[in-house]
């Protein structure tokens, strides 16, 4: 008599395998869907959430953000990617210089099935292909309405800039693409 359906062994060494050439084709996992948690003062506090990066380890948003002044930059579409670009010459050499100052990227992306988050996951990964870039880049995949909602902001057509200070609070923000400006009043925040 024939057995029906696979065996244990069967179905870890397909697992096995299935890891194994994730690893060699250097794909990371799909992450998790997350539901923000929210502690603190509404639009002063950042959702606890958890997140991935480019190097596929998970991230707890905000306490395991590195860094004394922490600016996150929320992204919305891949459209936005550009508007996050203008930021980042500035801020790669303002961490050079300020040794308290670190920068993420914070794609929040709607809640999605694994096939879903594991192509955009390494979609993003193919594209940006430095390490430093790769772990800032952290994506969460959650309700964004409530995540919004708790951060106060109103809409997504813009990227969001929010200056994080140690105790993890939201001490300055902005939208939109670098300015002088804009620039400038991060400086001077970060150095109070």
């Amino acid at each position: 008599m024939k057995k029906k359906g696979k065996s244990l062994w069967s179905m870890m060494s397909g697992s096995i395998a299935l890891a194994a050439l994730m690893k060699l084709s250097g794909c990371i996992s799909a992450g998790s869907n997350v539901d923000p948690v929210f502690t603190g003062e509404m639009g002063r506090n950042m959702p606890e959430v958890v997140g991935i990066n480019l190097e596929g380890q998970n991230v707890k948003i905000p306490d395991g953000l590195e860094g004394q002044d922490i600016l996150v930059i929320v992204a919305y579409e891949r459209e936005q990617q550009e508007n996050v670009n203008t930021w980042i010459p500035e801020l790669v050499e303002l961490e050079k210089t300020n040794p308290n100052f670190r920068f993420y990227e914070l794609p929040v992306i709607y809640k999605g099935g694994a096939a879903f988050r594991f192509w955009v996951n390494n979609g993003m990964r193919s594209g940006i292909t430095d390490t430093p870039s790769r772990l800032r880049t952290i994506t969460v995949y959650t309700n964004r309405e409530a995540f919004n909602q708790f951060l106060d902001i109103p809409n997504t057509d813009q990227i969001q800039l929010l200056l994080l200070n140690h105790e993890k609070q939201i001490v300055w923000r902005s939208t939109g693409d670098y300015t002088p400006e804009k620039y400038a009043s991060i400086k001077q925040r970060i150095s109070q």
